[in-house]
């Protein structure tokens, strides 16, 4: 049997569920989109599946869009007390801290929330565990970057300290990159070793509550690996040693769900690459049959119910 076997659709024990559907507690969902459009919620996938698979268990759910919430804290908090709060997507440190300071049990929490978007915080977490990560030229801002002292080192790669999505990260293969590097990041910049075996590709971890899902190698034309920049996704079968290193990882990056990815060198070893605290699930859902969005459903439910008297 292969890991995707163990983890079909229906295959998740979900009895904790009982205790949300019970006392009609249920959670909220709070998306941010760049959009206040309330259709495009219900439409757009890692919310709608949540809700459908919520319904199917029978689990009150409430969905809103991060941008109203603020707009009308006051009543989302009254409406919403004693539930649990998913919060995804793009939502401002404002409405996290509002949630956590009314006592709302927040999944993902800010700190570890916070920890898996700053990349140079990963790499401290890698650096305490004693696992490989790719090697650091520098961290700091742009402006200190001097590009003379990193030209014998080419090519390396250059990314925001903190983002999501791939975005603004880039190879640098030439002084012209550097400049262009310093010149467009916002906030601090990275310039880290770049693992040329492991050109567009990836392997992409995926977990809930405490269990570490069957694995994925997201591969893309080009330099990135992300799923929403037009790479692949196939489940992978790797040794369980990786496993071990991911879940070692999930335990110390304190996230209740999220993923862990992996580059790969050229003798198979596994190079951590980071953590990401509101993954999209549409490509892995696919790619596996894993009902992911189920999984995370049941989780809260297993995590509240531990919480309650």
């Amino acid at each position: 049997m292969n890991g995707l076997e163990s983890f079909t659709a229906t295959s998740f024990s979900c009895n904790t569920l009982e205790w949300l559907i019970m006392t009609d507690e249920g959670f909220a969902l709070v998306y941010g989109l760049a959009t206040d459009d309330e259709s495009y919620l219900q439409d757009f996938y890692p919310s709608r599946r949540i809700r459908d698979e919520a319904a199917t268990a029978g689990v009150n759910l409430s969905m809103h869009l991060a941008s109203k919430v603020l707009d009308d804290y006051g009543r989302f908090a009254d409406e919403t007390r004693g539930k649990a709060v998913l919060v995804r997507g793009t939502v401002p440190r404002e409405l996290r801290l509002l949630l956590h300071a009314d006592g709302f049990l927040v999944i993902n929490d800010l700190a570890s929330h916070e920890r898996a978007m700053d990349k140079y915080q990963c790499y401290l977490l890698f650096d305490s565990l004693d696992i490989a990560y790719p090697r650091l030229h520098f961290v700091g801002k742009p402006s200190e970057l001097d590009p003379a002292r990193f030209l014998n080192r080419l090519p390396l790669v250059a990314k925001p300290r903190c983002g999501q999505r791939g975005q603004g990260v880039r190879l640098i293969e030439t002084k012209g990159d550097l400049e262009t590097a310093r010149e467009d990041t916002c906030g601090e910049l990275i310039l880290q070793e770049y693992v040329g075996e492991s050109r567009g590709k990836d392997v992409r971890f995926l977990f809930a509550g405490d269990d570490i899902l069957p694995p994925v190698m997201r591969s893309g034309d080009g330099f990135l690996s992300n799923w929403s920049q037009g790479a692949i996704m196939e489940h992978t079968d790797l040794p369980p040693s990786w496993r071990e290193l991911a879940d070692r990882i999930r335990k110390a990056s304190g996230l209740f769900y999220g993923t862990v990815d992996f580059l790969v060198r050229a003798d198979g070893t596994p190079v951590a690459c980071e953590t990401n605290s509101s993954p999209g699930f549409e490509g892995y859902e696919n790619a596996t049959g894993v009902n992911f969005a189920r999984l995370v459903v049941a989780g809260i439910a297993a995590f509240t119910s531990l919480l309650r008297p």
